[in-house]
């Protein structure tokens, strides 16, 4: 279970040894947040949006458009 203690690298490693269902996030990574996941997600682990960016999300350009995950 991912909290607000887990290291960045721990939550990125999360689910890649799932194989059920598509198996699309355990070969080419985690899907991207939409809409307001951010803010529930840091709100979910009682920290800031700032603090759950720098903490927990890398940034991907996809498109020119500045993706989180």
């Amino acid at each position: 279970m991912i909290n607000k203690e887990t290291e960045l690298n721990e939550a990125l490693e999360h689910g890649k040894d799932c194989r059920k269902g598509c198996v699309h996030c355990c070969l080419y990574g985690t899907g991207c947040l939409v809409g307001d996941d951010k803010k529930k997600i840091a709100t979910f682990l009682d920290i800031s949006e700032n603090k759950l960016e720098e903490k927990y999300l890398e940034t991907l350009e996809k498109f020119n458009t500045k993706l989180l995950r």
